[in-house]
């Protein structure tokens, strides 16, 4: 007991990740580990192949020991490339083809190509989707869809991958034999590109098996929503405490992620007339919780912001 108490703070979630991801502590209470955070021991030359994580989540890695070389790109130069997509399943299921080796010199061939080096300590994020384009190759670290989907640490790189859709592809390279602690991040920043991602995902399953196992994207939002958004929101409004301008931002993107569901939920209703049961979006919307979660989230945008020179004091 006393060990796990010992390394409890060093695997869990970064403390800036914590209060705001909406799949922490997702999987409690379910039987698939989905969102579970992971860690690893890796042995000084071994290699994880080309694939990309849980579509629709940004990725994060922190390495407690150790020396990785992370290579990093978007979807659209892997289709445009011919990289691996998966990496070396085969010993867990048959349906997904071994790793291909890593071709470099196509890495430096493709727009979005980067190159991170972690040290211990060091925190690399891997987005969701679109980002703002960035310097070709880096070196670190120095310092109109369907809106349900599918579904310090002593430096911080964020990989900025642009036109990049399902996730990012990545290819693993252990230096130095590692021990990593990693996880999913995800919440109503950049929800557009998220719900790309998995409606990606989804088309890409409807061609082929589908996956058991997937989370729907609007699960993770009323997860989100009662479980991180309605406390928040609780605790403001009985402070009175406005909203940072970052925050107002970011409440409204809330606010935009709801009406595109209830858009989505009217066309679910309009494909099940014979049906009128309402669908699975609808009933998401109007759990009470996620009501009095955007009600709430309403309020805290009408809270005006304190005069400047008040701020000041």
């Amino acid at each position: 007991m006393q060990s796990v108490e010992a390394i409890k703070h060093l695997v869990g979630y970064p403390a800036w990740l914590t209060g705001n991801n909406w799949v922490h502590r997702f999987d409690e209470g379910r039987s698939d580990k989905t969102f579970d955070v992971m860690l690893q021991l890796v042995h000084s030359h071994d290699e994880t192949g080309a694939h990309f994580d849980n579509n629709a989540c940004d990725t994060w890695m922190k390495l407690l020991a150790g020396k990785v070389l992370v290579a990093t790109w978007s979807l659209d130069d892997a289709l445009a490339h011919g990289t691996a997509e998966f990496c070396n399943h085969t010993q867990h299921d048959t349906e997904y083809e071994a790793a291909k080796a890593m071709d470099w010199v196509k890495l430096r061939e493709m727009p979005s190509g980067r190159l991170f080096w972690l040290s211990q300590g060091d925190v690399l994020v891997l987005p969701a989707g679109k980002a703002a384009r960035a310097p070709r190759m880096v070196t670190g670290p120095t310092t109109p869809h369907r809106a349900a989907g599918v579904c310090r640490v002593p430096h911080m790189v964020t990989c900025a991958v642009p036109h990049m859709v399902a996730g990012t592809f990545h290819y693993v390279y252990t230096v130095l034999k590692k021990l990593v602690v990693a996880g999913d991040f995800c919440n109503a920043s950049g929800w557009r590109a998220r719900v790309r991602s998995a409606e990606e995902w989804r088309e890409k399953q409807g061609r082929g098996k589908k996956d058991k196992d997937a989370v729907e994207l609007v699960q993770i939002f009323v997860h989100g929503l009662e479980k991180v958004e309605l406390p928040r929101a609780r605790k403001m409004l009985e402070r009175g405490e406005a909203p940072s301008p970052a925050r107002r931002i970011y409440l409204k993107e809330i606010l935009a992620w709801e009406e595109e569901l209830r858009k989505e939920a009217q066309e679910e209703e309009l494909r099940k007339e014979a049906q009128p049961a309402p669908g699975a979006v609808r009933r998401a919307l109007e759990r009470p919780d996620v009501k009095e979660a955007l009600t709430k989230v309403r309020e805290c945008l009408v809270i005006p912001q304190p005069p400047k020179s008040q701020k000041m004091r």
